[in-house]
């Protein structure tokens, strides 16, 4: 997840989302149905999966970008209308994790190297070393799709993400990523339909890759308690000050 001084992004269904990993708390059941993003696998650089969450889940290269775009948003809108049927959007009841996850133009997409599962219901952008746009449908059958994700989005080459705080840092920590500078929420930055009355006003978490971290050989209970201590020791910085600072911790 990259912020932009122009679009402050969000978490990947994350806060997501999550992954935390999306938009609302996953569900069990067969995938939605996505016919309209269909396309045809065997122009996509197909990788196979096989970590015990996801038992060969198909990840694959995607390079049409309107595609790549259309199951993100899809996949952000799932349960808006409900949200505003129940009367809890935006307020701290609602399950409606969409504003969490950015979406670039079609047109930046093109640039970008773009991943998607099989059946389109969750998926992964890289911008030069840059983790962005993780995003999980709500109706995904995969309960940890982040833990195929991820791993495929570091060996693939992404080294930096960012995230809103607090949950999201301590989730990336358990791939190897560690946190390296924060920056302040700007409501004028917010994502579309923020829900402030839920999620406040959240720092936003510069996290870098290391293969020698040492918070992925801590449990998670202790993971929950040692990312926060060292996000709560960074200094904040402005936008193009974090950028330099994972840049630097990255080389």
């Amino acid at each position: 997840m990259t912020i932009r001084p122009t679009s402050v992004e969000e978490r990947s269904f994350s806060p997501v989302v999550d992954e935390v990993t999306e938009t609302t708390p996953p569900e069990e059941g067969a995938p939605a149905e996505n016919s309209s993003l269909q396309t045809d696998l065997s122009s996509r650089n197909i990788h196979q999966s096989l970590t015990p969450t996801c038992q060969e889940l198909l990840i694959s290269e995607m390079f049409d970008a309107t595609v790549f775009r259309a199951a993100i948003e899809a996949a952000k809108n799932e349960g808006r209308e409900e949200d505003i049927s129940n009367e809890t959007f935006g307020t701290r009841f609602s399950r409606w994790y969409g504003p969490y996850v950015h979406t670039y133009p079609e047109e930046e997409y093109t640039t970008m190297r773009k991943f998607l599962t099989e059946d389109m219901l969750g998926g992964f952008a890289l911008n030069d070393g840059d983790v962005i746009s993780v995003f999980k449908h709500p109706k995904s059958p995969h309960r940890k799709l982040l833990k195929s994700l991820i791993p495929m989005a570091i060996d693939e080459g992404g080294r930096r993400l960012d995230c809103f705080r607090e949950a999201l840092p301590v989730m990336y920590s358990q791939f190897g990523f560690v946190p390296v500078a924060k920056m302040k929420f700007d409501p004028n930055f917010a994502p579309p339909d923020w829900n402030y009355e839920r999620d406040l006003q959240p720092d936003i978490v510069f996290m870098v890759y290391d293969s020698q971290s040492p918070f992925t050989a801590m449990e998670p209970k202790d993971q929950k308690k040692q990312i926060p201590l060292a996000i709560q020791g960074l200094p904040y910085s402005s936008y193009d000050e974090a950028q330099i600072k994972q840049k630097q911790a990255q080389n």
